[in-house]
Parts: C-alpha cells; structure tokens; sequence
C-alpha cells in the first residue's frame, strides 16, 4: 500500500476526516512525504521506519538548544556541576544559533539520539502537532499542525 493510501485508510478509521474528504489530500510542494488535507489545513508526515530514524536525527540537532539542561550536562563533556550548568543555559539562551556549540559539547552524539529518544519517543521530535507517532502496516504518521 502508498504512503497516501495508508494516510487514507488511517484518517477514515481514526475519523479525522469523512469519505467525501478522502479525494482532498495531496503531497505537499515541500516535501514529498507531507501531505495536506486541502480545505482543513491539515497536514500529516508520512515516513518509512528509515526516513523517520533519519528525520528524528534531524530535528533533535536542529533543536539542540531546547533540552532540558540537566539531559544535555548528562551527555556533555563537562562535569556535573554548577558552571557547567550555567555554561549550557548560556548556549541554550542563544536559542537555534547555540545548536552547533551544544553539539560540540556533547560527548557522544549517537548516544545522545538514542537516549533522548528512548525518553521521548520519535514522535515528540517529529510531530510539530501533538507529539504523536502513528505506526500503521509500512509507515508511520505525524500529524504536523
């Protein structure tokens, strides 16, 4: 089954949308496993387990700056203490301009994807919407707003 046609089949039964909708769904000028819900302003994700792993990569270094302090002072090379603390709320202030010093202070960045996803889970990284992650048959689904 396609990404739309399984995006389809999960917006019937979780009745996010009606039958007379289901014609109204088209792949994004953006990103061609985004799709809108023409109308509503809906949009869903649709990912592979590979591009979703490869996405989830993304977001979390793209958003580095946002991590609770004490998660990345745990995976820095720094020591646990107070100056390390306030050397991390500095870089964190810069906001998505601090994400390369951050990366650079983290002591092993695989470890750190890892981790924070066992935590959180993919969805909390990808879905911009509600954090959710929806597995259906061969992908998995984000609702993005």
């Amino acid at each position: 089954m396609s990404k739309i046609e399984e995006l389809r089949k999960y917006l019937l039964e979780a009745n996010i949308i009606n039958k007379e909708e289901l014609y109204f769904i088209s792949v994004s000028h953006f990103n061609e496993n985004l799709y809108e819900i023409n109308g509503n302003g809906m949009e869903f994700l649709v990912l592979t387990d590979e591009e979703a792993d490869n996405t989830v990569v993304e977001e979390i270094e793209q958003s580095l700056w946002a991590f609770n302090t004490d998660f990345i002072l745990e995976h820095s090379i720094f020591d646990y203490d107070d100056i390390s603390r306030k050397i991390i709320k500095a870089i964190a202030g810069l906001y998505e301009d601090g994400n390369e010093a951050m990366k650079k202070i983290i002591d092993n960045f695989e470890v750190f994807v890892e981790e924070a996803i066992e935590s959180d889970g993919r969805g909390h990284f990808i879905s911009q919407y509600d954090g959710n992650e929806i597995e259906t048959e061969n992908y998995f689904i984000y609702r993005m707003n």
